[in-house]
């Protein structure tokens, strides 16, 4: 990397111009916009064109975090090793870096490995590359896992087997992973770029344009929603229309027509909101032909909207109903047969609408998505127990045509109560005991629970669980995570997220201390160790074990409501189906994968001479499902132990003869897959492993764990070449995320089911 080298780099202008000159005729593209920004950010921090920096000022100008590559870059930048940098010296060498060929790009990745600058990497200097590549993406390996690695990278560059790297070994190494090279192409100034950078702004007619594409490929990709919605709004206006005529042809004054219209359309939406918690009917429906019409996938998010057109009819329909009785006649004849005059009474409609907004009150606030999520759980769930049913109590007394719009949703809510109720639960399957638990180290308890022989459960339920010991009055919902074919037990993974997670937590590593004590551990593992040999590379942290004596005299008794369907169990109706999860996300996916796979396997046929095998014509009533890809995003590598163990098993189930069926894609965020130096060579530590081990290094796993985000637009066009008919996109993780890959299966017509979590 010499200055020359920056020269020739230049788009032709004299040797006196200076090539980064941004008032040139030089094309302003995005690297030249940044080397603009680093050039006045240089001149904002040293304090004027002509000052120099130093090493804590350079780190602080291009906001570069990690002080070991800091220090690199700035020695590499610094020529005349003066202890600080000139604007010159600094833009130069930005400009190289941004302008410069590939293999000025790889002698300046050489150089920052090269920590003694004698020209060749040895192994000591690859180790503390790899090291820091751990720490800039949040991973953790032991010493012994971090040699196996720096050895096995160390062996595959150095060709010659002298003990050191060259430059052209260097180079030769990262010419056979063709991933790692075609990163090169992405402009290294990249490595130096924060992630705040900002893209140039939308004209508000690109704004308008693009807004009317989405809003045409959602509308096109999404016709049951829209017309349900549709349906939903014209009904409550017919409601508030015809409420609101009926007393404006009696002579009533503007308020009470207001107040009459929110009157029936919350008689219609409170009713509604009920039949929106028919877990088992939904469940029943779902599999019917009326999930063609309506779209029982987004029953929570329609129990939402619902709750809020409540709250805003109740807020007009009372303040209509003040307005009215401040403006009430004296005398009341036949044409305020609506007796306003009630308003200036202690009225038995007056005190039960105070009651009720004071009640409704308490449920909505209670239901606030930061209350939820923000460990408080039992908040929601207490309002919602204590409130609902004296509102709906209320609402029978104070609305005279209420118990019309509730008989149907009311009774059959009652009916779910009473099946669902602890003393019914307990006739139909008896107790259900806790007979294994696995405290994995990323804070999740895996629970197993003994499965009654009527438990009948399908592929992505989930249920309701309260465990006396942990909290008598709690009930949490966690979607089953072993598949239906287990009919012995079931399994619930909980992640720990707040207060009752918590607790369960402590509990059981609270009573695996004691069983420490008396010297009664069981010794076994969750079997979540992968099937590696080479060292200490892909052994996961085996959890910790609890075994439970279904006959003992104090067992860990489990309360169970359900199983209720979700919106994955219309998977076995797709052709192509892809699941995607996200963290803890996955959990649904769990169950659903393994059933997927063992109806494949059971339509398997195996020649009896070859032992070939292939798959023939799966039935309908199997299901429809041809072909299956499975994603699961994790920041770190230490949130796979979860389920290591089915994906082992899934990658064993795969026969390298048949067609293939199941194709696993993972990615882990907390690592750049841009090709960021700073990670650099810990990826190709990784893909070292992987190429001579077939196996990951971090995972255990014979899928290779790619790092960053999913690229949506080309995991997708992979996808839809296939041509295994239609996709439809099953999705479970945070509504950001969610929203970004609805909007890809939009743009490629997929179909698309969010699952609420």
């Amino acid at each position: 990397m010499d200055e020359d080298g920056a020269s020739r780099s230049g788009s032709g202008s004299s040797a006196e111009k200076n090539p980064w000159d941004t008032t040139s005729e030089v094309i302003m593209d995005k690297d030249l916009q940044w080397l603009k920004w680093a050039e006045h950010r240089f001149q904002e921090i040293a304090g004027g064109k002509d000052s120099e920096v130093d090493l804590q000022k350079f780190r602080k100008g291009l906001q570069l975090k990690n002080a070991f590559f800091c220090t690199r870059f700035f020695n590499l930048f610094d020529k005349d090793n003066s202890g600080s940098l000139t604007l010159d010296e600094l833009m130069k060498a930005l400009f190289l870096l941004t302008k410069g060929s590939i293999d000025e790009k790889l002698r300046f990745i050489f150089n920052v490995y090269d920590v003694d600058g004698s020209g060749e990497i040895d192994q000591d200097e690859l180790k503390t590359i790899v090291r820091q590549g751990m720490e800039e993406s949040s991973i953790h390996l032991s010493e012994d896992k971090l040699d196996h690695l720096t050895t096995i990278l160390f062996e595959s560059a150095d060709t010659n087997g002298d003990g050191d790297i060259s430059f052209d070994e260097f180079k030769a190494a990262l010419e056979g992973y063709p991933d790692v090279m075609k990163n090169l192409t992405i402009s290294a100034v990249a490595w130096l770029k924060t992630p705040s950078s900002k893209t140039k702004p939308m004209t508000p007619e690109e704004i308008w344009k693009a807004r009317c594409n989405a809003a045409y490929l959602y509308a096109l990709n999404n016709p049951k929603w829209i017309f349900f919605m549709a349906s939903y709004i014209i009904l409550n206006l017919y409601l508030f229309i015809g409420a609101g005529y009926k007393y404006y042809a009696m002579g009533a004054n503007i308020f009470v027509i207001i107040a009459r219209g929110c009157g029936m359309c919350l008689n219609f939406n409170s009713a509604f909101v009920v039949a929106l918690m028919l877990r088992k009917t939904l469940s029943i429906l779902r599999n019917t032909k009326a999930d063609y019409v309506i779209p029982f996938d987004k029953s929570v998010d329609v129990h939402k909207l619902a709750g809020y057109c409540i709250v805003v009819y109740s807020l007009v329909h009372s303040i209509a109903h003040c307005c009215n009785g401040m403006n009430a006649p004296d005398v009341v004849d036949e044409t305020t047969s609506y007796k306003a005059w009630q308003l200036r009474m202690p009225g038995i409609a007056t005190i039960t609408g105070f009651v009720l907004d004071l009640y409704l009150a308490v449920l909505f606030l209670g239901s606030l998505e930061w209350v939820r999520r923000s460990g408080h759980f039992q908040i929601f769930y207490m309002s919602h127990l204590v409130c609902y049913m004296w509102y709906l109590f209320l609402l029978l007394i104070h609305g005279p045509r209420f118990w019309k719009f509730f008989l149907v949703p009311g009774g059959l809510y009652l009916f779910e109560k009473i099946s669902d109720s602890e003393w019914v639960m307990s006739k139909r399957f008896g107790d259900m005991l806790v007979k294994r638990v696995v405290l994995l180290p990323s804070k999740v308890t895996h629970l197993v629970i003994n499965r009654p022989l009527k438990f009948d459960i399908q592929a992505g339920d989930y249920v309701f669980l309260n465990i006396p010991k942990i909290a008598p009055y709690e009930w949490h919902p966690f979607t089953i995570s072993s598949p239906p074919e287990n009919t012995d037990d079931f399994s619930i993974h909980v992640r720990t997220v707040g207060n009752w997670t918590g607790r369960l937590y402590e509990y059981f590593d609270q009573l695996l201390e004691e069983r420490k004590k008396l010297a009664l551990t069981d010794s076994s593992t969750d079997g979540a160790v992968s099937k590696v040999t080479n060292g200490e590379i892909g052994k996961r942290e085996p959890g910790r074990v609890l075994l439970f004596d279904l006959d003992s005299k104090d067992p860990i008794q489990v309360k169970v409501q359900g199983p209720y369907g979700t919106p994955s169990t219309s998977i076995f109706q797709a052709q192509h189906a892809v699941l995607i999860g996200a963290g803890i996300g996955v959990t649904p996916f769990a169950s659903i994968v393994q059933s997927i796979v063992a109806r494949y396997k059971s339509c398997q046929h195996t020649c009896p001479k070859c032992e070939y095998n292939w798959s023939g014509d799966i039935p309908e009533t199997v299901m429809s499902v041809r072909k299956v890809d499975f994603v699961w995003i994790n920041r770190s590598p230490n949130a796979f132990e979860w389920f290591v163990t089915m994906l082992s098993n899934l990658e064993d189930d795969q026969d390298d003869n048949a067609e293939r069926f199941l194709d696993i894609h993972l990615y882990m965020t907390a690592m750049s897959a841009t090709g960021d130096v700073k990670s650099f060579g810990l990826q190709m530590a990784l893909d070292a492993v992987h190429e001579r081990e077939q196996r990951d290094a971090l995972t255990g796993l014979k899928t290779k764990l790619k790092p960053g985000k999913p690229d949506w637009s080309k995991l997708f066009t992979k996808i839809k070449g296939e041509k295994k008919g239609r996709v439809d996109v099953f999705f479970c993780g945070p509504p950001v995320l969610g929203r970004i890959v609805r909007g890809h299966c939009d743009r490629f017509q997929f179909g698309f089911h969010s699952e609420v979590f």
